[in-house]
């Protein structure tokens, strides 16, 4: 397994011989608020899959702020119900009081490394897990976990990265080549270990869905071209995914923000500019949507 700071997307789940499809030409435009970004993707991410989500029970893992449970809501209409769950007290209150006049949606607090359900528990339709798949250290764990949440012919959807070394990986390894002192500060700091994560190849990727038990029904490649109007909206939308490390708690955040700007500074040279001279970032994600078969 590679290893490398690894921009994370949602994953999902996969037919065997589902035929792999590219999908271009996909923009978002950012807003001033971060989450209205995730909530474009989400939401294509959501409508490329092609599940009915309509009168469905849905389980989403990793569900942050919850704008991205607030959406399925949407989608599963007054007789669904959407369950958020996600490790963090701070993002479950929030969600909580934020969207707590949605009388069938609720948020609870879980590690999806810990999450068990019990032989008694609720089976679910649908289980969706966005831009955090490739954060988890334990996949094939977690996705028979997710498995056993789900009744027969339940589907998971999940977005992941590209299958290759992501951009951010080239950009950590050129601004600690290139800065000096940079690789040292990061050891002494403890620091390195940020822009280090596990990064999974496709097969890899179809490997694990179908050693946890699910049938891939589809297995599509993203491109997703984002604008951004200046360094500070791109390094808004970083932040939280270096910010999301463990280790970053224990080091002071001047430190971090030396590091991170020079990550930023790095990866801007990256970048092109369209003809009103705005940023833009192109990267590719892969939206997988498995499903649990029947029992024979």
């Amino acid at each position: 397994m590679k290893k490398g700071f690894c921009i994370v997307f949602l994953c999902c789940v996969v037919s065997v011989n589902a035929m792999e499809q590219s999908i271009t030409g996909w923009d978002a435009q950012l807003s001033a608020k971060n989450d209205k970004l995730f909530e474009s993707l989400v939401l294509s991410d959501l409508h490329d899959s092609k599940i009915d989500f309509v009168n469905k029970f849905v389980l989403n893992f990793c569900s942050g702020s919850g704008y991205n449970s607030n959406l399925i809501v949407q989608k599963v209409g007054k007789d669904g119900v959407v369950m958020g769950v996600d490790a963090r007290r701070n993002m479950i209150e929030w969600a909580k009081d934020t969207y707590k006049h949605q009388t069938n949606l609720s948020f609870h607090q879980y590690s999806i490394d810990n999450f068990e359900p019990s032989k008694n528990s609720l089976k679910f339709n649908v289980a969706t897990l966005f831009n955090s798949f490739d954060l988890l250290d334990k996949k094939l764990e977690v996705c028979k976990k997710i498995y056993n949440c789900l009744g027969p012919q339940g589907d998971f959807l999940v977005n992941v990265g590209p299958g290759q070394e992501p951009l951010d990986i080239q950009v950590s390894r050129e601004m600690i080549q290139s800065v000096p002192l940079m690789g040292s500060l990061l050891v002494n700091f403890g620091l390195a270990s940020v822009f280090q994560a596990s990064y999974s190849t496709q097969q890899e990727y179809k490997n694990i869905l179908e050693q946890a038990g699910f049938e891939i029904v589809s297995f599509v490649i993203k491109e997703r071209r984002l604008v951004f109007q200046t360094r500070e909206d791109f390094a808004a939308i970083k932040r939280p995914i270096a910010q999301s490390r463990p280790i970053v708690s224990t080091i002071s955040q001047l430190t971090f923000e030396y590091a991170f700007n020079k990550f930023i500074d790095q990866f801007l040279t990256k970048l092109q500019k369209n003809e009103k001279g705005h940023l833009v970032y192109v990267f590719n994600e892969i939206l997988i949507h498995a499903r649990k078969p029947e029992k024979k």
